[in-house]
């Protein structure tokens, strides 16, 4: 799973288009970002302290990647921003906590590893995009719903009225 998980962190298209979602901001894989970060964490630090440093970059990489996943897409939503902002910061306390001190004394790999791991974000360049996706995702989760239904109540006075021109025959 991992392997696959680096395959999928690793394409250089952020595309989202043909994918469930796509119109709403909503990556493919946004249903448990937290349970894969975790793994590739997890597996960079024991490949670390296995001595394996090149495998551990690959993988805090990976991690970094598909944080990228999240807001380099067509129409990353807030929250998107959100989520990839709390991984990048997890990725980069994992990364000094468990791997910085083995690279301590090597000024070249350590200049790498903290020129792929850190990254610079700019929401002000993502605001038009962001917008687009968050009117779509409130469009597809509240307004539509609400307008689709055959009547609301509107006042919380038990008096339900139509939000919906009925179709003409």
């Amino acid at each position: 799973l991992l392997d696959q998980l680096i395959a999928v962190a690793e394409l250089p298209d952020r595309s989202v288009r043909g994918q469930p979602g796509a119109l709403y901001g909503t990556p493919p894989f946004s249903g448990a970002p937290g349970h894969l970060f975790r793994a590739l964490l997890a597996d960079g630090r024991l490949t670390a302290e296995a001595g394996n440093l090149e495998q551990a970059h690959r993988r805090y990489a990976a991690a970094i990647k598909l944080a990228d996943h999240l807001t380099c897409i067509e129409a990353p939503c807030v929250l998107n921003h959100v989520i990839a902002e709390g991984l990048r910061a997890r990725t980069l306390q994992s990364f000094e906590r468990d791997v910085r001190p083995r690279l301590e004394g090597n000024a070249e790999s350590l200049a790498r590893w903290y020129g792929d791991l850190h990254r610079a974000s700019d929401l002000s360049t993502d605001f038009d995009a962001m917008l687009v996706a968050d009117w779509n995702l409130s469009l597809q989760h509240e307004l539509l719903p609400a307008l689709l239904t055959e009547s609301i109540d509107l006042n919380g006075d038990g008096c339900r009225q139509s939000l919906v021109v009925p179709a003409q025959d």
